[in-house]
């Protein structure tokens, strides 16, 4: 049954007003500007000039000194990732590093955090831009590794004191996407023209996958074992590993496809498009269960830890969720 989502006020009142913990405070990673901006700088100052706030927003709830900038790292930031068993915070940015935080208990301030700096020494720079890339980073689920990905294919893998496990590069473009599967046995790597499955007790590539006929935009694990990508040829494949095909293909967007997320059951698929729709697609059908219109290009989304509802991410700055 369709429900109703609650306004945003109301959301807005359920947020605690005590202090936060350690797990719930907020923190910005900041970059030290360098003379020659990126296309990403560039756009926010486009923004900027759009009268776009492109400035983080504290929380209701959330006061001051629970509020700690990170700054190190020289071009911009573009992903951030906690580590799942304690207080680790991972960055990637266009400097060619990713960083580990060390976030430790108390009032925050800027310089009660240490920091590990982990360098992608092959990730070369992309002459058109002038700058290197980290665009993706994942912790395994025990936190025991961290992947990195970086503008040119390379995927690094470190421990949580710095040091480099192992290295993969392969001609793939761009990496879209980076996830440990569950089981921590394997890794998936999304580049722009194809996909890579990582076996990680062997360290080396245990299959690739090239069906598109347009850029992949996105992937997700559904299990173990099988996962989704979505691409720009508005079609959305369901792999598996050791099979040389897909074994269900998903069509019904008008336009390029810019995000999907696996249900935490992994019965119910969620996609994004250009086309301003969010299709709800189920293992048991041909086609999508539900068709969410928002008349605005939607760029991510996530479902609910429970999978009754998702969360969708527009292009100004903006959120909604919808009950499925």
């Amino acid at each position: 049954m369709v429900g109703t989502a609650p306004p945003l006020q109301a959301i807005e009142n359920r947020r605690p007003a005590s202090t936060p913990s350690l797990g719930q405070r907020l923190y910005r990673v900041q970059s030290v500007q360098t003379s020659k901006p990126s296309p990403d700088s560039l756009l926010r100052r486009l923004r900027e000039s759009m009268g776009i706030s492109t400035r983080i927003r504290i929380p209701h709830g959330i006061i001051p000194c629970d509020v700690a900038t990170l700054a190190g790292h020289t071009d911009e930031v573009v992903v951030c990732a906690w580590n799942p068993t304690c207080s680790l915070l991972a960055s990637g940015s266009h400097d060619s590093t990713a960083r580990i935080w060390t976030i430790v208990d108390g009032a925050c301030n800027s310089t009660l955090q240490d920091v590990l700096v982990l360098t992608h020494a092959g990730a070369m720079t992309v002459e058109d831009n002038g700058f290197a890339a980290i665009c993706e980073l994942d912790w395994k689920g025990d936190g025991t590794l961290l992947a990195t990905g970086s503008c040119t294919g390379e995927t690094r893998i470190w421990t949580p004191n710095g040091a480099l496990v192992a290295s993969f590069e392969e001609d793939m473009g761009h990496i879209v996407s980076l996830q440990w599967n569950q089981m921590g046995n394997s890794l998936l790597s999304c580049g722009s023209d194809k996909v890579v499955v990582w076996d990680i007790n062997t360290v080396g590539s245990r299959q690739e996958f090239s069906f598109h006929s347009a850029r992949i935009l996105d992937a997700d694990w559904r299990n173990n074992i099988s996962f989704a990508t979505c691409s720009a040829d508005r079609k959305i494949h369901v792999c598996e590993v050791g099979l040389n095909r897909p074994y269900k293909t998903f069509l019904g967007h008008r336009a390029e496809i810019n995000g999907i997320r696996w249900s935490p059951t992994g019965t119910l698929l969620a996609s994004c498009s250009d086309d301003t729709s969010i299709k709800i697609w189920s293992m048991n059908h041909n086609s999508f269960v539900r068709d969410l219109r928002s008349h605005k290009r939607v760029l991510d989304l996530e479902f609910s830890f429970f999978g009754f509802s998702c969360f969708f991410f527009f292009l100004i700055s903006e959120f909604h969720w919808e009950y499925i």
